[in-house]
């Protein structure tokens, strides 16, 4: 009876792990790889999202008037930062926060973009922005980035200065501790079979 009770608290465990689904964030990394001018830009960021909205599909947009108005689709989005660089002009650092204020920017500048994806898939989209003096313009397809930067002051005037990157995406693996536990409960029943006395055979 003890070996039947053992042997049903075992399964139960067993059970309630392999029904409990792992869950992680997923991190886009765009991480700048060239640019000409050298150094006339510096740029990358990252976007974090569930798992459940990476497996759906992406589907985030965000807009910023020049008048200061904000609009923004952003579900399933956890996290977002986003820095540039540019010598003459200085560093502009951006986090979800200053993005749905519609903050850290220059006053009167405009922004639009988006980024979708198939269920699982690789992202594509955009992102531009113009104010007073300078304009700003990307686009995303699947694993690469690229766009151009001008500017009336600094480093990037007439033609602007061009970049380009990668988007790196890193997928959770399936939880660690999930796997920890079906190994514990592996070890448990070993360690009460071993335990077990042997029955006697009759005679």
């Amino acid at each position: 009876m003890k070996m039947l009770r053992a042997g049903g608290l075992l399964a139960g465990i067993v059970l309630a792990l392999a029904s409990t689904p792992a869950s992680a964030d997923v991190v886009l990394n765009f991480q700048q790889t060239g640019g000409s001018p050298a150094g006339g830009v510096t740029l990358g960021g990252t976007l974090t999202v569930t798992d459940q909205a990476y497996a759906d599909g992406l589907n985030l947009s965000h807009s910023l008037s020049a008048g200061g108005a904000v609009s923004t689709v952003n579900t399933g989005l956890v996290d977002a930062s986003f820095f540039f660089s540019t010598p003459g002009l200085g560093t502009v650092s951006l986090t979800l926060a200053d993005l749905l204020a519609g903050s850290g920017l220059p006053a009167g500048t405009s922004v639009l973009g988006s980024l979708t994806s198939s269920a699982g898939g690789t992202p594509g989209g955009f992102l531009n922005a113009s104010g007073l003096g300078f304009g700003f313009r990307s686009s995303t397809d699947g694993n690469l980035f690229s766009g151009n930067f001008t500017a009336a002051l600094g480093a990037c005037t007439g033609n602007g200065c061009d970049f380009n990157g990668t988007v790196v995406t890193t997928v959770p693996e399936p939880s660690a501790l999930s796997l920890m536990g079906f190994g514990a409960v592996a070890l448990l029943a070993a360690g009460y079979r071993k335990r077990t006395p042997a029955q006697p055979t009759a005679a």
